[in-house]
């Protein structure tokens, strides 16, 4: 097995920490001595958005001490630190303060004192004393400019540290300090003795010689500071290097999420904070989400993001990629470990949907530095996405995440920790939003969003031989000849129907193992006054085993040619009119002795699409690929559901309309004949928009845009007859 090598801008960066690390301690160890030193080094804490930033939970930024001075610029507290002390040696420095720094909320307070400067090539840390606890307080990352008599940092990133973030939560009362970028760090000093002189200097002086000053000590573990826990030895990794990303044909730029957000396991982060006396703490640029200490989530910031839909009519092809950034640190310090889980990338790709990150681990003692390998697999089983705002909106929901046999090994380093391939992990929502513009305002912002949505996001069906509708597309943007729902006020315009994520269908009943289906079938009309819209100017197309019971105008198996207006007295009326066969995947449970208990899973394919294509409404929806559940009060029909307005789409599959079957008009028939048993159940109309056949909230979603007044939750539908033949029981 191969070992996996750290990306070289991570080993770059972890290299030039311990390099940092090492030339402190050279700097103690050496003999360069301590001067005196004149100086200012300045300290600037911006504005930060963040919730649980200092500057958003009031804190405020002082100096302690005669010299020193603090002010506001420009909304950002700025702080100036005397500098009394300098030691240059080997292109290192180090600058002593006259001043400490005070931090103070209300009444609270922390106070740090012995304020040092550690600073080599473009690493600068800045540590001080919290009581008699010494501390790293900020890192700051620019270049270091110094000579042999002086030293200066400008315009470096300055970045609070996780322990000193911690500290400041407990000092100040505070249930959360965001660690991360804060501000800017300026530093200028210069010697202002000689060695010599130096060297006849006394501890009454006041001021420390170079031998008081403690050597840093360097650990080998680079996450020591935020863990505490300490590595004895170092063992490169083993595992398997995650399988390359799939590239991605014709794919479009993410613009929402900006982060992937995941928690990887709810109980690992309540043991890293209970049984194992730890913390959960972030890095680079990461953060967390929900309430301390435990959070729900971490939020990696995405770095990359792109969709690819390849064939529209195949829901279950399409791909995505999003890389997230970051690091996410659970430090398990009472039980001497830790785990880093960062940069996750989600992977979208069918049956290869997964997690990969990097793992870095501390188990022990023995540190393994970071591993790229696929962390979780996601499984997509029975999961598709829904497409919103015409397929600019794509979400796959809530997927299921397992461990994968390279993860257990990563996080358990092949112990007892009871972590195994397919452990359970938290599931992750998936989303994606590409570029998408409503277009309102004038007539060149709708004539580029039409070419847009019809070149870059076209409707899944629009082909009238394929069992699609082709829906015109007039000219102009205006309630009148809008082109799209965002355009049409008369319809709320500004995207009011589109639906933000509807639910999923609820699981299906297990029947495995009971009676296979060997015949029947579904039949059903949706809804009677559409047929009637749709009857008089529109047209009816079938796909695959799907027919009529009636002759109708349109394409398909069993199309006719129109008559001399176009479908009238074909479609419209009571009637169940379109059959799907039941598929031999059917399964049935005669549950009891009586019909009302008998459960039914009756799958079936083929669609049928209601065509509006010539009145000036233009208008269409597609159902497809019907699955009938009987289970008592779960009873329902879930669909595979597109519906257009002009250019406006949407598709999901939903559990579209639920069956009520102790409504007193339903009838339940079971016949023996022959050796086979026949049940049928016969759903009647709904009388006045009410009947045991109803619309369900999901199911408005993906109809609603027909009518934003009629298709809504409860609407009763049409009846509906289904039928499941099976080998009689002697």
């Amino acid at each position: 097995m191969a070992s996996i090598r750290l990306p070289q801008r991570r080993a770059g960066r972890l290299l030039a920490a311990l390099a940092a690390l090492a030339a402190t301690a050279a700097l103690t160890a050496g003999p360069a001595a301590a001067e005196a030193g004149s100086g200012l080094a300045t300290l600037s804490f911006a504005k930060q958005g963040k919730a649980t930033s200092l500057s958003a939970q009031g804190v405020k930024i002082f100096t302690v001490g005669a010299d020193g001075g603090s002010e506001s610029r420009n909304g950002a507290q700025v702080v100036e630190i005397p500098i009394a002390e300098l030691t240059l040696a080997d292109g290192r420095a180090r600058a002593l303060a006259s001043s400490s720094l005070k931090f103070s909320l209300g009444k609270r307070k922390a106070l740090f004192k012995s304020l040092t400067f550690d600073l080599v090539d473009d690493q600068t840390s800045v540590s001080a004393n919290l009581g008699k606890r010494q501390l790293v307080l900020f890192r700051a990352e620019g270049a270091v400019a110094l000579d042999a008599s002086s030293v200066s940092l400008d315009k470096a990133s300055l970045r609070l540290t996780g322990n000193a973030a911690r500290a400041l939560e407990t000092r100040l009362g505070l249930d959360q300090v965001a660690s991360g970028k804060l501000g800017s760090a300026h530093l200028g000093a210069k010697l202002t003795a000689t060695p010599a002189a130096q060297a006849s200097q006394s501890k009454s002086d006041g001021l420390p010689l170079e031998k008081d000053i403690p050597p840093a000590k360097v650990h080998l573990d680079p996450y020591f500071e935020q863990c505490g826990v300490e590595a004895t030895s170092e063992v490169a990794g083993s595992l398997p290097a995650a399988a390359p990303l799939p590239v991605l044909t014709d794919a479009k730029s993410v613009v929402d999420p900006d982060a992937v957000a995941w928690g990887f396991k709810t109980s690992f982060r309540g043991y890293i904070f209970g049984a194992a006396g730890g913390s959960l703490q972030t890095l680079d640029g990461a953060s967390t989400n929900g309430p301390p200490p435990v959070f729900s989530s971490f939020d990696f910031p995405l770095s990359e993001g792109e969709y690819a839909d390849n064939d529209p009519v195949d829901m279950t092809d399409d791909q995505a990629v999003l890389a997230g950034s970051g690091k996410a640190l659970f430090c398990g310090t009472g039980h001497e470990f830790r785990v880093v889980i960062s940069n996750p990338t989600v992977v979208i790709d069918g049956a290869d949907s997964r997690i990969v990150a990097d793992v870095d681990t501390n188990l022990t003692g023995v540190w393994t530095p970071a591993q790229r390998i696929d962390l979780a697999k996601l499984n997509l089983t029975g999961i598709t996405p829904f497409y919103n705002h015409s397929g600019a909106e794509v979400s796959w929901g809530e997927i299921p995440a397992t461990l994968t046999e390279e993860g257990a090994e990563a996080i358990c380093g092949g112990g007892g920790c009871g972590y195994v391939e397919g452990t359970a992990l938290d599931p992750i929502d998936v989303s994606v939003k590409t570029p998408y513009d409503t277009g309102a305002g004038d007539a060149a912002a709708w004539t580029a969003l039409a070419s847009y949505v019809g070149t870059e996001l076209p409707f899944p069906r629009p082909d009238s031989t394929q069992g699609g509708c082709e829906v015109g597309v007039p000219a102009g943007g205006s309630s009148a000849n809008a082109r799209t729902i965002d355009e049409h006020v008369a319809l709320g315009g500004t995207g009011s129907l589109w639906y933000a994520d509807p639910g999923r269908p609820a699981a299906l009943p297990d029947l495995s193992g009971k009676t296979a289906v060997t015949g029947g079938q579904f039949d059903w009309g949706f809804r009677s006054s559409l047929r009637g819209s749709i009857n008089a100017s529109g047209e009816f197309n079938l796909v695959g085993t799907t027919a009529s019971h009636t002759p109708y105008y349109g394409h398909g198996p069993s199309a006719t040619p129109p008559p001399a207006v176009p479908g009238v007295g074909q479609m419209g009326g009571a009637g169940k009119y379109f059959r799907w066969p039941a598929a031999t995947s059917s399964l049935y449970d005669p549950a009891g002795a009586g019909n009302a208990d008998d459960r039914l899973v009756l799958r079936t394919s083929g669609s049928v699409a209601f065509c509006q294509t010539q009145s000036a409404q233009r208008y269409a929806t597609i159902f497809a690929n019907p699955t009938v559940i009987i289970d008592g009060t779960k009873s329902r029909i879930t669909i595979d559901v597109m519906t257009r307005y002009r250019l406006s789409w949407l598709r999901g599959v939903v559990d579209f309309a639920t069956l009520d079957l102790s409504d007193a008009g339903v009838v339940i028939n079971k016949q023996n004949s022959a050796g086979t048993t026949t049940v049928t159940w016969t759903f009647p109309d709904a009388v006045s928009n009410i009947g045991p056949v109803e619309l369900t909230k999901d199911g408005e979603a993906v109809v609603r845009m027909l009518s934003g007044t009629t298709y809504v939750e409860g609407l009763g539908l049409d009846g509906t007859t289904i039928t499941a033949s099976f080998p009689e029981v002697p």
